[in-house]
């Protein structure tokens, strides 16, 4: 082999990298809806809820019919999200926290979670866990309808992914490597 190319050589790599996660907690309209959207942007889904059934939850990656994520793998692209509205609301947060996840947030008012996390407060759940959830879930862009408030919720999800990736991804070092046949740097 020559060295026309002056010792230059192009490596080209194709990363294949891991799908993004949704665990979503609930099986309300807005956890219908966010299995769906999040299916439609390619995201892997797994729905845990009490007496969630497969009808309401087509094509989702994983649906456990109740809180129990004992064989849920969880990755540093799973993003958590408790839609239950009121069936079994103050079990799903405190799940939520436990696991080691960059997201949580939580589909409810501001004054809905401040009374549930006093009483995780009481329980001994560290307020500065809590101070982590994001709540009212999703990024606020008025949104009313299940639908609407999934891609809010998506969005933020997006925001927090693309952030994350800019700030743990250090740029690659550039090194010299001699070519075998001629020597070039």
């Amino acid at each position: 082999m020559t060295c026309h190319s002056g010792g230059s050589l192009d490596i080209f790599i194709e990363p294949v990298l891991a799908k993004p996660h949704i665990l979503i907690l609930g099986r309300s309209a807005v956890a219908q809806s966010l299995a769906r959207l999040g299916k439609a942007i390619h995201f892997l889904v797994t729905v845990a809820a009490p007496d969630a059934d497969p009808e309401s939850f087509p094509g989702v990656d994983a649906l456990r019919r109740q809180l129990d994520l004992a064989t849920v793998q969880l990755t540093p692209q799973t993003y958590v999200v408790i839609a239950t509205q009121g069936e079994s609301d103050e079990e799903a947060v405190e799940l939520a926290l436990s696991l080691d996840v960059p997201y949580v947030a939580f589909v409810a008012s501001k004054t809905k979670a401040q009374r549930l996390f006093a009483g995780l407060r009481e329980r001994g759940v560290r307020p500065e866990r809590l101070d982590q959830v994001h709540v009212p879930a999703g990024i606020q862009i008025g949104a009313v309808s299940p639908e609407e408030i999934a891609v809010s919720i998506l969005a933020e999800i997006v925001q927090a992914a693309r952030s994350r990736t800019a700030v743990s991804a250090p740029a690659p070092a550039r090194r010299e490597e001699k070519d075998p046949v001629c020597g070039m740097a």
